[in-house]
């Protein structure tokens, strides 16, 4: 019973190997597959970005925005969307690392820097 608790607590709720010394090579391939299924893979290589807060919108020339109610309401829309998949890819690694390396994942606020 006991080597079924052990064995059990190194493989995540997702059924894959959760990351411990020396089994980075392993658990980074699978946690890619992983975010990768659930979509989430752009925003933890930082190809997807958090759109700019409404408030602080700018043309690429740093001038301030106008934005028209339609506007605003879409790109709030953007922005939840963004979140939802940076918490879900922070669920993923976190689920997915021992608890000893869990350090740096509480310390960041994206998927990213985790």
């Amino acid at each position: 019973m006991a080597d079924n608790l052990a064995e059990s607590s190194h493989r995540s709720r997702y059924g894959i190997e959760k990351l411990r010394d020396h089994t980075y090579h392993t658990w980074s391939f699978q946690c890619q597959m992983l975010l990768s299924e659930k979509k989430v893979c752009k925003v933890v290589n930082g190809e997807h970005t958090r759109p700019a807060n409404v408030d602080t919108t700018q043309n690429p020339d740093e001038t301030e925005v106008a934005l028209t109610a339609a506007q605003k309401k879409q790109l709030q829309k953007e922005i939840d969307e963004w979140d939802e998949k940076n918490e879900e890819a922070l669920r993923i690694i976190s689920f997915t690392v021992s608890d000893q390396l869990q350090g740096p994942i509480h310390y960041g606020k994206t998927a990213k820097g985790a």
